[in-house]
């Protein structure tokens, strides 16, 4: 993460550059659960008939992944910065 980069996160939050860290790591956690709980619920009504709510739940499951790597991957850069 680039100093500017790390600047709009800042700005974005409404927190100083190197609180961006801490501010990230609680959304990362709660990203990971919002996406372990649509798995585990995804699981317990995949074998209903109606495909398009399995389809639906495979789709939030692949949004979340990407959501919850890219929220993973600025908070490494972050630290990265903030912590160099």
């Amino acid at each position: 993460m680039r100093t500017g980069d790390l600047i709009q996160w800042a700005d974005a939050f409404g927190v100083a550059p190197d609180e961006v860290p801490s501010t990230l790591r609680p959304l990362v956690r709660e990203c990971r659960e919002l996406l372990d709980n649509t798995a585990n619920l995804r699981a317990r009504i995949h074998f209903l008939p109606d495909r398009d709510i399995d389809l639906a739940f495979m789709a939030m499951e692949r949004n979340l992944t990407f959501v919850n790597q890219a929220l993973g991957d600025a908070l490494v850069e972050a630290r990265r910065e903030v912590y160099s």
